[in-house]
């Protein structure tokens, strides 16, 4: 069986700081520091959520909170950023991470089938990965604009430090990304 820790089933709130520096009229950098809830669900090979070795429903969400630092090189179409597209990476600090859910009759898996518990330790503490995605800045004052941008973050293979208790899983982070916020001008 193959399982993927999924995109999140629920919507989270995340919370950052940004810098964005423009290197020539059209080529700029953004670098920043987020908060995030990545929250996900267990999916097996043939996304039915269902073992199909012990014919068991799986019914779990994990919630793992991250300190993530991006780094981008953004491509301006417009001088003042009204429209752009970006690519880069990024480094993630595993903070906490949550189980919350069910495996109905599965001991094989976890000890318990009713789960509520920590899995900070179950898991590497540093993730990385590529994020692209678009933007658009909209000025409001001279130096006070409103910016909202979309991205993916496609992470790298979290390692679950007891993988030879689940050999077959394969744990990545993934999340789609809508970033609202007030941007406020230097110079």
């Amino acid at each position: 069986m193959l399982a993927m820790l999924t995109n999140s089933p629920k919507n989270s709130i995340s919370t950052g700081i940004s810098f964005q520096s423009d290197l020539t009229r059209f080529i700029g950098y953004s670098i920043g520091l987020n908060y995030l809830n990545l929250g996900c669900g267990f999916e097996d090979a043939d996304g039915d959520l269902i073992n199909d070795d012990l014919n068991k429903k799986i019914d779990v969400i994990a919630s793992l909170k991250y300190i993530q630092l991006p780094l981008s090189i953004d491509i301006l179409f417009f001088k003042d950023r009204r429209l752009y597209v970006f690519t880069g990476a990024y480094i993630s600090k595993l903070l906490k991470g949550t189980i919350v859910g069910s495996i109905n009759d599965y001991s094989a898996f976890l000890d318990d089938t009713d789960l509520n518990e920590n899995i900070t330790d179950e898991f590497t503490s540093i993730d990385y990965g590529f994020i692209f995605g678009m933007g658009s800045q909209i000025r409001l004052h001279k130096k006070i604009m409103v910016g909202i941008d979309m991205h993916y973050d496609l992470g790298n293979q979290i390692v679950n430090k007891n993988n030879a208790e689940i050999p077959d899983y394969k744990l990545k982070n993934r999340a789609l990304v809508l970033d609202i916020g007030l941007l406020y001008e230097i110079k």
